[in-house]
């Protein structure tokens, strides 16, 4: 309700804006980035370089009081809004989160680095560097050179003792299996229909997988095959994956029930092989007996469930935290970036985008600070785009951009009508804004338009069905500008898929050969500074291109209560609902907060 009254309020002043464009608000400064938080657990460590960085966690409290060993058994029970269900694991991105539990992959982000532990990786975004990954199933990772890759398993893991699977060893031909699996998938985001593109593996022994890469990148090689592969026993090709009894993995737990719209059951993995250290002490993993999953997709009933304890973390927006934190002032918090940046696309091939100057005019018409003011109660950043801060050495802050760049993040509504006359349209124009029927979408556009209006540019809103806009989309048969969501956590993304031509997400349709070229040279430097430098430096040529641009990142909460122990806010990171792995509850502490 606040949110929507700021709204109104920002609408109904954009209004006079458009009718006073003489009144001209005064220039207001960038909010500042949170300040470096507190940590909120300490002591536990993940068994078995560059450091994450991004936006500063903060925790606004100390840890409750409680047990300082860790304690077996009880339920770690957790809530989704998604009410989508694929048990096929080449499905698991985006939407099957319910079997992240059950399968592992050769590599994983290394819990010790995370807010829980070091602190060196902060796993608020779903990218982490090369030095924030540990081998899982691999006991080495080695790149023999640009194009092979070879990857040792350990000896003695197991599949879970299902039939037809039961129990045996996991051996490199399951590693083959799983890679041709995921790449013939049209659901897997390693989905390779062309023959020419497909990543090759070979069994060099029982133990030893050697993958050779049709396109050099050992960057993308560690990202994509060792952490977004999951490994299945070669006896599923026969089998109906869609059928949620038939997951078979390796992970801490397999899944023993599940409700349509209700919720996902896992039972403890009792030949589970992973360690931690805690204090100094070594722990088998996992702790907890059983993890619950709760679907729920209404937003009060979650946040009523997460404030009586019966979830024990979630990640909210900043204005339902500030609910659960007045309402149970017991949980514990940290800021992260959302993982969805809102994007305007241009479509360049299509008039007016196809000249610069109505593409810069749109972005310098956009008041971004106002609204973080006003809409995300300052908890959003203006600069998120096309790299995040997550991007480390990629990324360029704001006031370290050069001014051509600079500018288009800036609110310069003067310049934006300049830029239109300079382009011939003196006197204005008409465009479409596509966008995907939700609230949040029209609310957004809602102001988006208020802007564009004010400079002369005539904006109809066209709302449509998700999955139609989604189509649309992906065919590049949109007839106007759009607004979407764009995780651009990774910062290698926005070359590889936003910009390259042919891009999976190249929505903008752009084709441009310095870029490509600039980019094919990057992929091929195994030396990653050297690559970083480039990548940076093609970040800000794709800028001043501005052939998209974003609206600001918003700032999410994580909140749980402080009986989930060995937890600091980690989010973003997959396997989803990892914390579950790592984690145990505080039995004696959750009585007591509940009394």
């Amino acid at each position: 309700m606040i949110k929507r009254m700021a709204w109104m309020v920002l609408i109904c002043l954009l209004v006079i804006a458009v009718a006073l464009p003489s009144c001209k608000p005064p220039p207001e400064e960038e909010a500042e980035a949170p300040a470096e938080g507190k940590q909120t657990e300490t002591g536990a460590v993940a068994e078995t370089g560059a450091k994450d960085s991004g936006t500063p966690a903060t925790s606004e409290q100390e840890p409750g009081e409680g047990a300082t060993e860790p304690q077996y058994g009880g339920t770690i029970t957790l809530s989704t809004t998604s009410v989508r269900a694929s048990f096929d694991p080449p499905a698991a991105k985006p939407q099957g989160w319910q079997i992240e539990l059950v399968y592992n992959t050769l590599m994983c982000p290394d819990w010790e680095k995370g807010p829980a532990g070091t602190g060196e990786c902060l796993f608020n975004s779903q990218f982490y560097p090369d030095d924030c990954y540990r081998p899982l199933l691999a006991e080495s990772w080695e790149v023999i050179d640009l194009e092979t890759t070879r990857v040792k398993l350990k000896e003695g893991i197991h599949f879970h003792n299902k039939p037809p699977v039961n129990g045996r060893e996991i051996v490199a031909d399951d590693v083959v299996f799983s890679l041709y699996y995921h790449q013939d998938h049209p659901m897997s985001s390693l989905y390779r229909p062309e023959e020419k593109d497909k990543v090759r593996a070979v069994a060099v022994d029982k133990y030893t997988v050697e993958f050779s890469f049709s396109k050099p990148d050992p960057f993308e090689q560690m990202h994509n095959y060792g952490h977004w592969l999951r490994i299945l026993p070669s006896e599923m090709a026969d089998m109906d994956m869609e059928n949620w009894r038939n997951s078979i993995g390796s992970g801490s737990y397999f899944l023993t029930d599940f409700v349509p719209d209700s919720s996902c059951t896992y039972d403890k993995n009792p030949y589970y092989w992973g360690k931690i250290r805690i204090n100094g002490k070594q722990y088998d993993l996992p702790f907890a007996d059983t993890v619950k999953v709760l679907l729920i997709p209404d937003r009060a009933t979650m946040l009523s469930a997460l404030r009586v304890g019966k979830i024990d973390q979630q990640v909210l927006n900043w204005e339902d935290a500030a609910d659960i934190t007045a309402s149970a002032p017991a949980v514990l918090t940290r800021r992260v970036p959302a993982n969805y940046a809102q994007s305007l696309e241009f479509k360049i091939d299509l008039e007016p985008f196809d000249d610069i100057k109505v593409r810069k005019a749109l972005s310098m018409a956009i008041d971004r600070q106002k609204i973080i003011d006003s809409y995300y109660g300052g908890n959003a950043e203006i600069l998120p785009w096309p790299v995040r801060r997550s991007g480390g050495d990629i990324y360029t802050p704001l006031e370290a951009l050069p001014d051509e760049c600079r500018e288009l993040w800036e609110y310069h509504p003067e310049r934006a009508k300049q830029l239109l006359a300079d382009a011939g349209y003196a006197t204005g124009l008409k465009l479409k804004l596509q966008i995907p029927n939700t609230t949040q979408y029209v609310d957004l556009a809602t102001v988006v338009k208020q802007y564009w209006d004010a400079i002369g540019v005539e904006t109809e809103l066209d709302p449509t069905e998700s999955g139609n806009f989604y189509q649309i989309l992906f065919a590049h048969n949109q007839t106007g500008a759009v607004m979407c969501a764009w995780s651009n956590a990774s910062p290698w993304a926005f070359a590889e898929w936003m910009y390259r031509t042919g891009g999976v997400w190249n929505y903008s349709c752009i084709k441009d050969a310095w870029f490509d070229a600039q980019y094919d040279e990057a992929r091929e430097m195994v030396d990653f500074d050297q690559r970083n430098a480039r990548l940076k430096e093609l970040n800000l040529y794709a800028m001043k291109q501005c052939w998209n641009t974003a609206l600001p990142l918003e700032q999410q909460i994580a909140v749980w209560w402080p009986w989930l122990k060995n937890y600091s806010g980690a989010v973003g990171i997959s396997p989803n609902f990892i914390q579950a792995h790592y984690c145990w509850v505080d039995q004696d502490l959750k009585a007591s907060l509940m009394k």
